[in-house]
């Protein structure tokens, strides 16, 4: 996957990041991944880029995102955040 221009903008992601994973531990955070398998950790950045991708449907194209995929991961990321910041 080549991230497009406008996601890196949105995102403030590194030149070298081609690529954004989910977090294998919390689903809500994330991580930039370049080319050569280096990734970097973000908080929320997951979230952040589902919320972008709901919103821009030039970007969902481009990644070919369903829109209704989309927003059921947003709504597993609410649901993971809700759960931990009310089960405390």
């Amino acid at each position: 996957m080549t991230l497009p221009e406008c996601i890196k903008k949105a995102l403030a992601a590194p030149e070298w990041a081609v690529d954004i994973q989910p977090s294998e531990g919390h689903y809500f955070n994330g991580f930039f991944v370049s080319a050569d398998g280096y990734s970097e950790f973000r908080a929320g950045l997951w979230w952040d880029f589902m919320s972008h991708l709901e919103k821009c449907r030039s970007c969902r194209k481009e990644l070919k995102y369903n829109l209704k995929n989309v927003r059921k991961a947003l709504r597993r990321c609410q649901m993971e955040w809700a759960y931990l910041t009310h089960s405390t």
